[in-house]
């Protein structure tokens, strides 16, 4: 739901769609390394991270609050 990334640049578009499925690509292989390790990876884009108390709470929703050391 991110306004930028919901459409592909107009300039050098070939060099973005390529660029967009390697990124994509890279996601998912390290997401997939990192459950392989026992983690339980959250993404959280760019645009959820301007409205620092509605990225507290995604936080809280995706990760748990934090933990007593």
């Amino acid at each position: 739901d991110c306004p930028r990334g919901a459409r592909m640049p107009q300039n050098n578009r070939a060099y973005w769609q390529a660029k967009i499925s390697r990124n994509m690509a890279r996601d998912k292989a390290n997401i997939a390394a990192l459950k392989k390790l026992g983690w339980k990876p959250a993404l959280i884009w760019e645009c959820e991270t301007r409205d620092p108390a509605a990225l507290s709470r995604l936080v809280k929703r995706r990760v748990g609050p934090p933990t007593p050391t």
